[in-house]
């Protein structure tokens, strides 16, 4: 063995660099390279050359001390590798998930969601009117198509969920009671039949939605309340999420449930065909359209003089109401009636989030033991409180903007934008006149407005 030593000390070796202040005493200044092999699962070491000279210079036990501590370094790299290989190809379910939500979902769930998308979007774009429209087509046509996707959402609870295929119902059957209010005046009795139809249809799945909502609605409170409160509401919310789950389970473990409302929607469809819509022009949809603005109009000064929350939730509902009128009228002059909707859309959502707040906080307060306990509903409620202050603060100034001209006018402006998007080559008349495009709720509104006649 020493021979061999001596024989190994007779090869010359290069000359190390000198050493610097700065450099580590036997570290090599080089890093390992590590190389990756073919299956991606090994690793192999490359040991740069002057940390072989170095070990051939050292007696045989330190040298194998170096080769144990290369062969560590070696599994430790590969065992990191392989873990973080791991890692970034792996999703780690977010709070609330369970592990296997974090898995691909199949391609056949894929595809009925695909659908789903389809008939979803078809049914958004049709709410409208289109130029080769008359009113009563365009009317038939929107209900047809609502009560066709609110149907197929309740047949096919796998596409949105249970929760959710509740909730995309609701909405639709919303925007067909938006459709009946519009040609209310025009079809009498049939009016109160069909809008009592919906209205029990929705109802009847309340419940389901109504859980979530209060979900949303506490998650919504807890991003907007101090760090005193966040505590007692995140206690809160888990017994609102309890209830969600329960309410869910219940409508997935009994479809039947849904049957009777997809039984009235079909009513509600053979009798759209049988609506009394007369040929004739926007007057048909006028009526409708200025009861639903003066109404709103007249709620907002009830709520300015009496802001108790079955006020304003009535303007609430008015002023979605306006809302459907104007995105199925939208197309007859966009540059104004878009930002219109828009807005109204805005003042319904707060006065949406007004209206939560006030079922959260009377659910909780009827029964605090279910919700935490005294303490934390107490904290709930003043923080709730403050949050509606900070919400009703914002709704009469954007609704003072928004119902600022009388109904009489409001209505013979947009019945000028139907008459010209009808006859875009009238150079010059009443109609032409309805194309300027000031915004509604701008102080030009009463000057434009006036000097339009109603339509004829």
């Amino acid at each position: 063995m020493h021979g061999l030593l001596i024989a190994r000390r007779t090869v010359p070796a290069p000359t190390p660099a000198p050493r610097t202040r700065t450099d580590p005493v036997d570290v090599p200044r080089s890093k390992p390279r590590y190389h990756r092999s073919a299956d991606m699962d090994r690793h192999t070491l490359s040991v740069p050359y002057d940390l072989v000279m170095k070990a051939s210079s050292i007696p045989v036990v330190a040298m194998a001390a170096v080769v144990t501590i290369a062969a560590s370094a070696f599994a430790v790299s590969t065992a990191l590798g392989r873990r973080f290989r791991k890692l970034s190809v792996t999703k780690t379910p977010t709070a609330g998930q369970s592990e296997t939500k974090s898995k691909a979902k199949p391609k056949t769930k894929s595809k009925a969601k695909s659908k789903k998308r389809s008939v979803g979007s078809k049914a958004n774009s049709e709410f409208r009117f289109r130029p080769e429209d008359s009113v009563a087509e365009g009317v038939q046509r929107m209900a047809t198509t609502q009560i066709d996707a609110a149907i197929h959402v309740l047949q096919h609870t796998d596409e949105l969920g249970v929760v959710g295929s509740v909730h995309d119902f609701r909405k639709r059957c919303k925007k067909l009671r938006g459709i009946l209010r519009m040609v209310r005046p025009q079809i009498g009795p049939d009016y109160r039949r069909d809008n009592v139809l919906l209205r029990d249809a929705s109802r009847s799945l309340s419940s389901t939605r109504d859980a979530q909502v209060m979900v949303e609605t506490i998650d919504s409170l807890i991003a907007h309340t101090d760090s005193h409160s966040v505590e007692a509401a995140e206690q809160v919310r888990t017994h609102l999420e309890a209830n969600s789950l329960r309410a869910g389970d219940e409508l997935e473990a009994h479809p039947e449930l849904v049957e009777p409302a997809i039984e009235a929607l079909a009513v509600v469809r053979s009798n759209v065909e049988h609506w009394p819509l007369e040929s004739g022009g926007f007057e048909l949809l006028a009526g409708g359209i200025v009861k639903v603005y003066g109404r709103g109009a007249k709620m907002m000064a009830i709520c300015q003089n009496a802001a108790i929350d079955a006020n304003l939730h009535v303007w609430r509902k008015r002023t979605k109401y306006l809302w459907y009128h104007m995105q199925m009228l939208r197309p007859t002059e966009p540059a104004v009636l878009k930002p219109f909707a828009k807005r109204l859309k805005g003042l319904s959502d707060i006065l949406g989030d007004d209206h939560d707040l006030a079922v959260l906080t009377e659910m909780i307060s009827a029964t605090p033991s279910l919700f935490g306990g005294n303490k934390a509903v107490a904290l709930v409620v003043t923080a709730a409180r403050v949050r509606r202050d900070e919400l009703q603060a914002e709704v009469f100034p954007l609704g003072e903007d928004i119902y600022v001209e009388d109904p009489a006018v409001f209505v013979s402006r947009i019945g000028a934008y139907w008459d010209a998007w009808h006859s875009p080559s009238t150079p010059s008349g009443p109609a032409a006149s309805g194309r300027d495009r000031i915004a509604i709720g701008s102080g030009e509104t009463q000057r434009c407005a006036a000097s339009m006649t109603s339509p004829g």
